[in-house]
């Protein structure tokens, strides 16, 4: 026997990972009198709970009139931010008084937006288990969810299985037709004549019957003898 069913693929519970922003800051002095030193550079993004670093330079000598230094900048998050966009904050730090500057310090910003960069386990392999046997049915694509899978399976027909009571049911029907769990026979007494009948019975488990035998008496009863017939002579 053929069974049709359907297994439909259809993706889950999906989780991000791997937040991370990374970008490039440059540094300019604008100053037209003289060159300025840096003392550091940092950045910092407005959903709390990111990790920045900044490499390169960031003490590096900027000349005056437009030196620059580029750094490359990478933020990363431990655990799912609550925003995917917001503002990136870079700042530069120089020593004031060397540089003869109103500030010792300068800050730029840039939005940004936290993209999908890839995908993994983004195809997936479904297969079916019945009865301990495994059944690759084919590969599904995120892009693919859901997806359908018509699978036909061989079911062998169970066996018949009589309930208790049932099989008390025929056997008392059996017992009364003399049938079935073995045959009915009558039973006679030594003198021929008949004492009852019963059914022997062949089936594990149930008790062997048979008529009850009528004891003879212990003086019979003698029949009438027949007187010879006389003999005529010629």
């Amino acid at each position: 026997m053929t069974i049709p069913y359907t297994v439909t693929a259809t993706k889950t519970d999906q989780t991000d990972s791997g937040w991370t922003v990374t970008g490039t800051i440059t540094v300019t002095n604008p100053n037209t009198w003289q060159s300025v030193t840096l003392t550091g550079v940092t950045d910092a993004l407005s959903a709390a709970g990111a990790t920045c670093t900044v490499t390169g330079e960031t003490t590096a000598t900027l000349a005056k009139s437009g030196g620059s230094v580029k750094l490359d900048y990478t933020c990363t998050y431990a655990a799912q931010p609550a925003s995917y966009s917001g503002t990136n904050t870079a700042t530069a730090t120089w020593d004031q008084a060397a540089a003869h500057t109103a500030h010792g310090s300068a800050s730029g910003t840039t939005a940004y937006t936290l993209d999908l960069a890839k995908e993994t386990n983004d195809s997936v392999t479904v297969t079916d288990t019945v009865g301990g046997v495994t059944t690759t049915l084919g590969t599904v694509a995120i892009g693919e969810s859901p997806k359908d899978f018509t699978v036909w399976q061989d079911r062998h027909r169970p066996h018949r299985v009589v309930p208790h009571d049932r099989q008390h049911r025929d056997d008392q029907r059996d017992r009364r037709h003399g049938h079935g769990l073995g045959h009915g026979v009558r039973l006679r007494s030594g003198d021929g004549q008949q004492v009852g009948h019963g059914c022997l019975r062949s089936r594990l488990g149930l008790e062997h019957r048979q008529g009850r035998r009528r004891r003879p008496s212990s003086s019979p009863t003698p029949r009438p003898v027949r007187p010879p017939r006389p003999t005529r002579s010629a």
